[in-house]
């Protein structure tokens, strides 16, 4: 009896925390937003590592390979186009180093080469592509259609 108690508590008390924890990720991801609109890159990057942090806890690499923009946003912003093709690649090195699925990697490389084609790297975005489709050829399943994707972004 004590333990089906224990497992209602548990169960209740998960389904509250999640939307709080939720919404934790939204204000985050805003705040985020602001500081890097504002200029404040000193905060925009303070509050992508605790991001970071808080989504590695979790072991949410899924949600972190969306924060490729971030991540390359602040550095470009920072330091320039060089810098935040660097810390882009190195960026997806650490999720590949804690998550290597392929699939997770395909939406990095994706990720990447869009943050590349809105900085004007474009021979980077093209480079991205092409790892994304080469990827995409050793998933298991049908990937014709990101095959696709990649081929036609590429301009093939």
């Amino acid at each position: 009896m004590l333990r089906i108690i224990t497992v209602c508590f548990l169960a209740m008390s998960f389904l509250v925390l999640f939307p709080i924890l939720a919404q934790d990720r939204i204000k985050n991801g805003k705040a985020l937003t602001e500081a890097i609109d504002s200029k404040n890159y000193q905060k925009a990057d303070s509050l992508l590592q605790l991001s970071i942090r808080q989504f590695e806890k979790l072991h949410d690499f899924d949600t972190l390979s969306t924060y490729i923009q971030y991540v390359g946003d602040i550095s470009y912003k920072q330091s320039g186009p060089k810098q935040s093709i660097k810390a882009v690649y190195d960026f997806i090195g650490w999720i590949n180093k804690n998550d290597s699925s392929l699939d997770l990697l395909i939406k990095c490389y994706s990720n990447a080469a869009e943050f590349f084609g809105n900085i004007g790297q474009n021979s980077e975005a093209y480079t991205a592509c092409k790892k994304q489709a080469e990827l995409a050829t050793k998933t298991s399943g049908d990937q014709r259609k990101e095959i696709a994707f990649c081929e036609y972004n590429m301009g093939v």
